[in-house]
């Protein structure tokens, strides 16, 4: 890529990060990784060296897109002959590389003077090749070659189903081990971790975290900043047997040379090239602290937050000693430390792993010279620091403050420590009830691929589909990978179940699922395997398979391995039509008969499964940017005014891209276009509401009449912040939203500008919809940036992209109540609640008081409504939050800078910009932008007067005058008895006049036609749509519809334009409402809703009567009863039953005869039950 200028440093490149040789460059630590096998291959071919290098490991368990990353680098990676091949799964990823170390000595030998390898696999993956592994790393490495093996350990669980700490694997392994503390670690200790397997024989293990991986900064790729010293080899140490086969004959020879030889070599290596040692503080310390990897950087930052720098330390006598490797602990390092020591804190998170190593190491030391030790216990055996989830800095600081001698311990350490419990405290009782939960993708094959039938017994497994958890599709526990299914070999000969079905994967299923399936077919079960096709593996990126994997050879290979019936269900089966490479007497079925499919394999003997055919969704959007997928041009549109708000539809596709809207008659539902990834199954929702629209390209954006150019010419200049202290910024927003990609352009900018930045992005299942945050830290040039993490209670800016996610407690513990400044998107997007539950239960209002709560300032605006009106896209919200941020004086950044960045990072650079631009304006003068900009269409807040007369005018379109004189007389006389009840806020009269015009207004065939024939339904229409050609409306009419006997429900059809004219001649019908000519009004659900209606004005009657008796709040909730009745057809049948019994129970409660009676518990848990 071109080099851009306005770096204090000259031209900056992309390509910096694997190119340049000096000097500083900005990489992440994935980044970081790949650049070691770039920087190995160099310096080999600087040594004379023709070497080559090897990497693999599994796809699905990525080290935070290592693969993607190394694929990305591929033009770089081949000058330096280094291949990557990724494993089918991890234990023969790790075989592949333990062959690279083999190369030289077998066969016919190399083209190679030697192989160096890489392997790579989160915590679960090092636990499944473990053998491989452990004998790989026994058999010797090339010393010309050398392995590195990446173990992604997951502490909290972000992305795994139970917390992870690989150290234990690798000291069982005997494979030395190293931790790195920072991105600097990650690229030093990975060539040293090379150079340390070439010398001892043993593959060399690096511990990843998302704090290191996850993160990016600064670092220094001057050449001659490392050396590499192979130490002489002590006598009696004999490495020549490094490099050996495995042969049986060695078996016992090679434990060993493991343990006299290469395990000493490993820590004589450390040794000699100074990997351990003082990294802070006394040169000659009293107060010792011991620690490794992503705690030294949380050490450090605790002792900056208790304000103990370099100085106070040496003045205080403390010093920190840095371990690089922890297993095996080079002993003379250590030792040389220790003696003098007065005490000693070893801090590691997790398990105590080095503590057990140092305690051994002081044991046989003389007892006045063996110091104290405190770690995961006191020197009394008592528990001291945690040893579960993760030391947090404000852990830190309490365990500080405890071991210190008291005398150090000063009263503004003590306060450090308050203030930060305090905001803690605070956050946990502030904190918003509602979740951003990671959930299934709009028109996620998973949301109808996972149904089962009623009753029905489901084993999930490994991927996207285990988040049926979230929506309690499957209940019973997650499982290993590649044992899917097998828990019920083991339950099937006592459990009263006689068939389970079994969620399985595709990716799981190359990885390693058929041999689940083979266990089942062995054991003779009765189990129907739903192998989930999506054609990648979804979960960890969209990686393809890495090998061939199709509908029809996985048919063949189920056939081969004696499954009894094999079904495909596609959402495209004609795409089946007429082939001949399915196993035989495979059937294919439409997704549609997927029940009925289920239905029949439970009543089979055996094992049977059923291929689901359905391209991921966010696969689908991918390769449809690059028209490598069809893009069907059509899209479904809601007429939210024949919409009911009864969720239907989100019941029947499980799609976030149906969102709730709010309309002048209520919460009605509208699909999210932008988001909507064209599955289409929200159009099973029985409703009359859905349209098909062929020529459906979106209408864009024009900016309205905002001269955003002349506005920003008009800004004052801007005095970026200083930094005297690290400035604390935390982005908090939605996977998907280009979170992380503002936080590297944040930092990025720093690096031009010639300061210190790290980010760290905390994203677990962002690529599902769930929380992400990013963590960005400045500081100056000359000032380490002491962890990537913002601590407690030191944030300084917040841009809150969304609130949900803001107002949680993890965020809220950062915020810094008297210095936070939030700059907020006041928008907020629905969560996967209202998917499951057709419901929100977030409070808008109340998530702002809390920002405004624990912040010095709060600007919020509608940045992703503006964002969509000037730009096109809600995508830029983040960018315009940065630009607000930086107007505002908060970042310590140049425009310069940050105007670099976003051109370095080349995605949509120009909107990007204005982006930018936009926020600037929006934080100096927010009505400029506003001003210029389309409308809102918002509803209307009207007093009760008004309302009622709103109404009314409603019900005299809906039939006439004398139709809504009804409503308005019986008002009159509602408000004029609440009125002179004296109660206030006339909550009875706005809950009558509300459900009144309900029951009032039934959505029958004249009024759905009516509500399509108004001009205000084209008008919304082309407010969406550049140019809809033909429009499809998709109804079942009661009349002459049909059964579906795959729902039980009358079939829906699409019909065509020539429905319009109908509509127009029907709504002219609407006087034939209720009368005898009226062939609509002899249904069965027509009949309902009339005696609905004449039931209300009833009980608004008998509410007139009883409104004197005291029981006003029962009264409100008799008078809402209708509000819980939504829907059209069987829909409206279920709510109708449970108004029915509400009211029921209602009614019984005001004779004083329900279960209350006599104050048997509160009214708000009698009507919970009446819901």
């Amino acid at each position: 890529m071109n080099a851009l200028t306005g770096s204090v440093f000259g031209p900056v490149s992309l390509d910096d990060k694997y190119v340049s040789s000096d000097g500083r460059v900005y990489l992440s630590g994935i980044q970081a990784l790949v650049r070691v096998a770039l920087d190995r291959g160099r310096l080999d071919r600087a040594a004379g060296l023709n070497t080559g290098g090897f990497i693999s490991g599994y796809r699905g368990s990525p080290l935070a897109g290592f693969d993607s990353e190394v694929e990305r680098a591929g033009r770089l990676l081949k000058d330096y002959d280094v291949v990557f091949q990724p494993g089918v799964n991890e234990e023969l990823g790790a075989t592949a590389v333990w062959g690279s170390q083999k190369v030289t000595m077998h066969g016919q030998g190399s083209t190679k003077d030697g192989v160096f390898g890489i392997w790579y696999g989160k915590a679960p993956g090092v636990d499944r090749a473990g053998d491989a592994l452990r004998q790989a790393s026994a058999s010797g490495t090339d010393p010309k070659g050398g392995v590195l093996a990446l173990a992604g350990d997951d502490h909290l669980a972000k992305s795994s189903i139970i917390p992870a700490q690989s150290e234990f694997f690798f000291q069982h392994a005997e494979i030395p081990l190293l931790n790195p503390a920072d991105i600097q670690d990650v690229l030093d200790y990975g060539l040293h971790g090379l150079e340390m397997s070439r010398y001892c024989g043993l593959w060399s293990g690096m511990i990843c975290l998302a704090d290191t991986m996850d993160a990016s900064g600064v670092v220094s790729v001057n050449d001659d900043r490392l050396r590499f010293i192979h130490p002489a080899i002590l006598e009696g140490h004999d490495l020549g047997d490094r490099h050996k086969p495995l042969l049986l004959k060695y078996r016992l020879e090679i434990e060993r040379v493991m343990r006299d030889a290469r395990v000493p070599a490993a820590q004589a290596y450390v040794r000699a090239n100074g990997l351990d040692g003082i990294r802070f503080g006394a040169e000659y310390p009293r107060i010792g602290l011991v620690a490794t990897g992503k705690a030294y950087r949380d050490l450090r930052q605790a002792l900056q937050l208790l304000g103990i720098d370099e100085a106070r330390a040496k003045a205080m006598g403390l010093a920190i000693y840095k371990v690089a490797m922890p297993w095996p602990l080079e002993p003379v390092g250590l030792a040389k430390f220790a003696r003098g020591i007065d005490r000693l804190l070893v801090v590691e998170h997790k398990r105590a792993f080095i503590e057990p190593q140092i305690k051994d190491l002081f044991y046989n030391w003389p007892a006045d010279r063996r110091p104290p030790v405190w770690g995961k216990k006191t020197p009394d055996g008592d528990p001291f620091l945690p040893d579960v989830l993760e030391l947090s800095a404000a852990d830190l600081v309490v365990g500080l403050l405890a071991f210190l001698p008291q005398s150090h311990v000063t009263d503004e350490m003590r306060d450090v420590a308050a203030s930060m419990a305090r905001q803690a405290q605070w956050a946990a009782e502030n904190a918003e009830g509602a979740v951003r939960s990671p959930y299934f993708c709009s028109g996620c094959p998973h949301s109808t691929s996972t149904k089962a039938p009623e009753g029905a017994r489901v084993m999930p497994g490994i991927g996207c589909h285990a988040m049926t958890e979230i929506n309690e599709r499957t209940t019973e526990g997650q499982i290993a990978m590649g044992g899917e299914g097998v828990p019920w070999v083991g339950q099937a000969p006592f459990a009263k179940d006689k068939h389970v079905f079994v969620n399985l994967g595709d990716g799981t299923y190359f990885h390693s699922g058929i041999l689940a399936i083979r266990q089942a077919v062995a054991a003779k079960v009765s189990a129907t395997y739903k192998i989930l096709f999506n054609d990648a593996v979804a979960m960890t990126g969209g990686q393809t398979h890495d090998g061939p994997l199709d509908v029809p050879t996985i048919t063949r290979q189920l056939a081969a391995e004696g499954v009894g019936r094999i079904v495909v269900v596609s959402e495209r089966p004609e795409l089946y039509e007429g082939r001949g490479d399915l196993a035989a007497g495979v059937p294919v079925h439409d997704r549609a008969e997927l029940m009925g499919v289920q239905e029949d394999l439970a009543a089979y003997p055996g094992v049977s499964a059923i291929i689901y055919d359905q391209t991921c969704a966010a696969e689908k959007r991918r390769r449809r940017k690059k028209g490598l997928y069809e893009d069907p041009d059509k899209r479904l549109f809601i007429n939210d005014r024949v919409c009911e708000g009864c969720g239907d539809c989100s019941v029947q596709s499980n799609c976030l891209s149906v969102e709730p809207v709010a309309t002048d008659f209520g919460e009605k539902r509208r699909i999210n276009q932008s988001s909507c990834n064209k599955d289409f199954s929200c159009v099973k929702g029985f409703c009359p509401s859905f349209v098909w629209v062929e020529g459906a390209e979106l209408k864009k954006s024009d900016g309205g009449s905002v001269d955003l150019d002349a506005l920003v010419a008009k800004l004052p200049e801007v005095q970026p912040a200083g930094l005297d202290e690290t400035v604390n910024l935390l982005i908090a927003g939605i996977g998907g939203m280009g979170v992380t990609t503002v936080a590297a352009v944040l930092a990025m900018a720093a690096h031009v500008d010639g300061i210190n930045a790290s980010t760290l992005d905390m994203t677990g299942l962002a690529q599902k919809g769930g929380p992400v945050t990013s963590h960005v830290r400045f500081s100056g040039r000359d000032r380490p940036v002491e962890g990537p993490r913002v601590p407690t209670a030191t944030l300084d800016v917040l841009l809150a992209s969304d609130m949900v996610v803001s107002c949680g407690s993890e965020v809220l513990t950062l915020m810094n109540p008297g210095k936070a400044r939030v700059f907020a998107n006041g928008r907020v997007a629905p969560t996967a609640e209202f998917v499951m539950k057709q419901t929100l239960s977030f409070d808008e209002a109340r998530m702002m008081a809390t920002l405004k709560k624990a912040s010095r300032d709060v600007t919020a605006r509608d940045v992703a409504g503006i964002a969509e009106k000037l730009l096109g896209d809600a995508i830029y919200t983040n960018m315009m939050l940065v630009g607000m941020a930086w107007q505002s004086g908060t970042l310590p950044l140049s425009f310069a800078a940050i105007d670099t960045a976003i051109r370095l990072n080349g995605a949509a650079v120009k909107q990007n910009l204005r982006a930018f631009q936009a926020g600037r304006v929006l934080a100096h003068d927010a009505e400029a932008i506003l001003a210029g900009l389309p409308k809102e269409d918002v509803p209307e807040e009207m007093d009760l007067e008004t309302r009622i007369a709103f109404l009314g005018g409603e019900l005299e379109r809906y039939q006439d005058r004398a139709y809504a004189d009804r409503f308005t007389q019986l008002m009159e006389r509602v408000v004029a008895a609440d009125t002179a009840r004296g109660i206030g806020a006339m909550r009875l009269s706005r809950t009558i006049a509300e459900n009144l015009y309900k029951v009032m207004a039934i959505k029958d065939e004249y009024e759905v036609a009516r509500l399509y024939a108004e001009p205000a339904f084209e008008e919304k229409l082309r407010n969406t749509f550049a140019d809809p050609k033909k429009l499809k409306v998709v109804l079942a009419p009661p009349l002459f519809s049909r059964l579906d006997p795959a729902t039980g429900r009358a079939r829906k059809t699409a019909y065509g334009p020539w429905i319009f004219k109908a509509f127009e001649l029907l709504a002219g019908l609407k006087r034939l409402r209720g009368t005898f000519l009226d062939p609509f009004a002899r249904t069965f659900e027509r009949k309902a809703e009339f005696a609905l209606r004449e039931e209300y004005v009833g009980d608004v009657e008998l509410i007139l009567k009883r409104i004197e008796s005291g029981n006003y709040g029962l009264l409100v909730e008799l008078a809402r009863v209708p509000d819980q009745i939504r829907g059209y057809g069987p829909v409206k049948d279920d709510t109708m039953a449970k108004a029915a019994e509400k009211r029921a129970l209602l009614l019984k409660r005001l004779d004083g005869k329900g279960p209350m009676a006599r104050g048997e518990g509160s009214q708000a848990a009698y009507l919970e039950a009446a819901e």
